[in-house]
């Protein structure tokens, strides 16, 4: 990595990571009266660490020791350990343990990892400035925690996403390639493609609005059931992609009995075919009751979509 900096991230080895070695290194746990026994797999990527930990049980433990014990040589900049002097970033509620690993045991048996996660780490960040703003502004956007949360101070640091991957010129999961010079005409056809992939009537005149995303309450998609038959007799077709709660699936399915020309539900997704759904599409609808940031929004910008966002409180 440039500017001195070496990066690491720890996960569990799934499948799909294939290309990762076998460090060779075993790390050996106590867990109440057993000893455990956890290796580690390793693959260099774009100028990062990628550690996977090999234990379904034990990644945050696990997940502590790999920067001290893994002997990595990647490049001619930096080899060996990581050592002691390294930050732990904990991404997300279930990784709220590692700071409380690193500084304290608790005793109580009713602990609020969360907050405790809160407490021990160093800085507090999220994905986006407004956001950060949101978890301090009330009990219901903070969880109970926007308290801690004030009194710890957060910092906002507007999610990122791969600009390689996901580059119109050159995005090997498209058929035509697109720039902001010819961004209308490419759509145009790989609108038509879309269409005919989900089995709407092909018409490249027809905007052709989307929903993307998980079937529950944050992401709005009752608001949007509600919201369709507002516009859906307009010149438009919408497809919805996500599964998620049952009755919300069956809501959006009935929306393509009503409207059979106009309206898909997709539950299938895959990586082509979320590449295909950005660069197809019009506009871009998110209903959602908050929204952390969305890489989903920096595609579409990066796709040139029109983003449409109502937040429902």
């Amino acid at each position: 990595m440039g500017n001195g900096y070496r990066v690491m991230t720890i996960s569990p080895r799934y499948d799909q990571y294939k290309d990762a070695w076998d460090t060779h290194v075993l790390l050996q746990l106590k867990i109440g009266d057993r000893i455990e026994t956890v290796c580690f797999f390793h693959c260099y990527k774009r100028g990062v660490d990628r550690v996977f930990v090999d234990h379904p049980m034990f990644l945050e433990k696990a997940a502590l020791e790999a920067p001290r014990i893994l002997n990595l040589y990647n490049n001619k900049y930096f080899s060996g350990p990581y050592g002691e002097d390294v930050v732990f970033i904990a991404n997300d509620w279930h990784t709220a343990l590692l700071p409380c690993y690193l500084k304290t045991k608790y005793k109580s048996s009713k602990i609020n990892w969360m907050k405790g996660g809160i407490l021990e780490s160093d800085r507090v960040v999220t994905v986006s400035p407004y956001y950060a703003q949101e978890l301090v502004s009330g009990i219901d956007k903070g969880v109970e925690l926007d308290n801690i949360i004030h009194k710890t101070g957060i910092i906002g640091i507007v999610n990122g996403m791969d600009v390689q991957e996901w580059n119109p010129s050159t995005d090997k999961y498209i058929d035509i390639k697109y720039n902001a010079t010819i961004v209308m005409a490419a759509k145009r056809l790989l609108k038509e493609a879309l269409q005919a992939e989900v089995g709407l009537p092909v018409d490249a005149n027809i905007s052709l609005i989307r929903f993307i995303g998980r079937l529950e309450k944050q992401k709005g998609p009752d608001i949007l059931a509600a919201a369709i038959s507002k516009f859906i007799r307009e010149n438009v077709q919408i497809v919805v992609f996500g599964t998620g709660k049952k009755y919300m699936e069956k809501q959006l399915e009935q929306l393509e009995i009503i409207y059979p020309d106009k309206a898909r539900r997709v539950a299938k997704f895959n990586v082509p075919l979320a590449h295909m759904i950005i660069a197809g599409f019009d506009f871009m609808l998110l209903p959602s009751r908050f929204e952390p940031c969305g890489l989903i929004q920096l595609h579409a910008m990066r796709y040139g979509l029109l983003t449409m966002t109502e937040i429902d409180s």
